[in-house]
């Protein structure tokens, strides 16, 4: 089959995942031992809950009445439902880009944990968001950048979760397993309880009782390094991370010859890092990836030796949610480095495997918006205060922004060795004229770059331990009208980690 012929598939598979059901078995988050249909009445009253909750945690707060700048009456609702009163709001940075994914992580979580599919529960993560935005804060402007991030980081946040926990429920169920499944799938473990359900167990688990019939890899680490910034800044760092790749797609990294679509969220990963240098916090990321439909073919046999031998692709609608803070500038120039967003886009990967030798490549491209601290703001308001500044800018440090981002990743692993480069790049734009506070003559625009780089080398003397040595190249550049200010950094890491 021609790269060609397979580009076009691809495409023809993603628009039959929307509407097709699965044509095989697999992992289903949602199978058990007896039927169990979706509860709709149930999902409702918990996310009036969810909204009454809400409500009442948000009235009694003082520090709201500052963005109630809409009457309660009927031409103020008016404008509200018409988008007349809509703005992109200056509220905390922390405010837009945790508590608001926080919220969609609610909506979807209730949803989906009670059984109804992806497409329906992330419906009902958009209708929540605009009801509250329209009800919850009837006082305030419609945030249409509330309306964007909440509904759009629930499917990644929500499904990454409920995910990993219906994979633990379905393996041999230890006390610290379950506990697990009950903290990463709450809605869905405690509606299994009330229901009387039991899920279906993997056909073999491996000896951590994990389950073996779908891929998966878990990592829990740690690393030490050095940084060297441009203008001389060195520093030590020490770095703790988890993260979780899991795919259960049928015959994924396995030996069959199969063409299938899928649609119920089977690939996901989480990944959590922090870093801290003397004592202070310098690298921080939490991101939620998935791809909730996609196509994947395979034609991989096993040779005579039982190594692998064949190709295989995987391709899929992407989407994303990810806070960083990263400090650019240890010499205190400023503050550290926020950036945060939601993305949709597409992935591909393509998978070869020859007498032991496994080699992947993979590139994902998305389109984002995003919450970007402006890295030229310190150097233009040195030259002209706050001159041309939004309002979220003028008073928080960051803008709300467009932008797109393009991750290419190459490795190859063979025996005990793995060896990889990966790279990264952030464009984004600032999205003017919606300033909370109306028009602005002489707003200025702002734009942000982000580039990092990352080679590595690694070894497994044992099963679940890999060593590793790392190398890390990152760029960060800002604009605002035309002043402009960048800097770059490079660093070493070695790291130990667990891998399961």
């Amino acid at each position: 089959m021609t790269r060609s012929a397979k580009s076009i598939i691809a495409c023809v598979g993603l628009t039959l995942a929307l509407v097709a059901p699965a044509r095989e078995a697999r992992a289903d988050p949602f199978v058990y031992t007896t039927p169990a249909e979706p509860d709709y009445l149930r999902m409702s009253l918990q996310e009036l809950g969810i909204f009454g909750l809400g409500l009442l945690q948000y009235q009694s707060t003082k520090s709201n009445e500052q963005d109630w700048d809409v009457r309660v009456d009927w031409p103020g609702v008016r404008s509200k439902l018409l988008w007349e009163a809509s703005s992109f709001d200056d509220n905390k940075f922390d405010t837009n880009w945790l508590t608001h994914p926080a919220a969609g992580f609610l909506y979807y979580s209730t949803a989906r944990g009670n059984r109804l599919g992806i497409l329906p529960s992330f419906a009902v993560a958009t209708l929540m968001s605009a009801a509250w935005e329209e009800l919850g804060e009837i006082k305030e402007q419609v945030a249409i950048n509330d309306m964007v991030v909440t509904p759009v980081s629930s499917v990644p946040l929500g499904e990454g979760a409920l995910q990993l926990g219906a994979f633990l429920h379905r393996g041999r169920q230890t006390p610290l397993v379950v506990a697990f499944g009950w903290l990463l799938a709450p809605w869905k473990s405690a509606h299994d309880a009330i229901d009387g359900l039991t899920p279906q167990g993997a056909y073999v688990v491996d000896e951590l009782g994990l389950p073996a019939d779908v891929w998966h890899e878990f990592k829990v680490g740690g690393s030490v390094g050095t940084t060297a910034q441009q203008r001389g800044t060195r520093g030590y760092d020490g770095r703790g991370f988890f993260q979780t790749e899991l795919v259960t797609v049928p015959g994924y990294r396995r030996e069959g010859k199969r063409s299938t679509v899928f649609s119920d969220g089977e690939v996901t990963s989480l990944r959590f890092r922090i870093g801290g240098s003397e004592d202070r916090l310098v690298d921080l990321l939490l991101a939620a990836n998935a791809l909730p439909v996609g196509w994947f073919w395979q034609d991989i046999h096993a040779d005579a030796s039982g190594n692998l031998r064949g190709s295989e692709t995987l391709a899929g609608l992407h989407m994303a949610a990810e806070y960083t803070l990263h400090d650019y500038d240890r010499d205190g120039r400023r503050a550290g480095d926020r950036l945060a967003l939601v993305a949709l886009g597409g992935t591909i990967e393509e998978t070869a495997h020859f007498r032991g030798l496994r080699v992947s490549a993979r590139l994902d491209i998305l389109g984002d918006f995003a919450g970007v601290d402006a890295y030229a703001l310190p150097e233009y308001e040195q030259a002209r205060a706050d001159q041309g500044l939004t309002s979220v800018l003028r008073k928080e440090h960051y803008y709300h922004a467009f932008g797109g981002t393009v991750r290419p990743r190459l490795e190859a692993a063979y025996g005990a060795f793995d060896a990889g480069v990966e790279a990264r790049f952030d464009s984004f734009r600032s999205i003017e004229h919606v300033d909370v506070n109306g028009l602005l003559d002489d707003e200025v625009p702002a734009a942000d770059r982000r580039t990092a780089g990352r080679a590595w080398l690694g070894a497994k003397p044992w099963k679940y331990l890999r060593v590793f040595v790392a190398g890390e190249r990152n760029q960060r550049a800002g604009t605002i009208a035309n002043v402009h200010a960048s800097r770059r950094e490079a660093g070493v890491h070695l790291g130990m980690e667990l891998v399961f």
